[in-house]
């Protein structure tokens, strides 16, 4: 996926980057990065009477997109 011109990778519930020819590294979710899943332990919360899912810190939004596909927009952080 491609966050702000950058890429970013996804996978059970983690981001990561590629830096160093091929290496990666696990990193904080980049704000607007949509998934079509949750990471297992998100819990949901009501922030200012909207719902979102919180996990490690970061704050999720669900959406339905314009393919009619539930989705998931990380939207801020604790």
């Amino acid at each position: 996926m491609y966050v702000g011109g950058i890429p970013y990778f996804y996978y059970s519930g983690m981001f990561y980057r590629s830096y160093n020819n091929n290496q990666y590294e696990v990193i904080r979710p980049p704000i607007g990065a949509v998934v079509t899943e949750l990471p297992a332990d998100a819990q949901g919360v009501i922030v200012d009477g909207e719902e979102y899912f919180l996990s490690y810190g970061t704050y999720y939004r669900a959406y339905v997109n314009e393919n009619h596909q539930l989705v998931y927009e990380v939207v801020g952080e604790q």
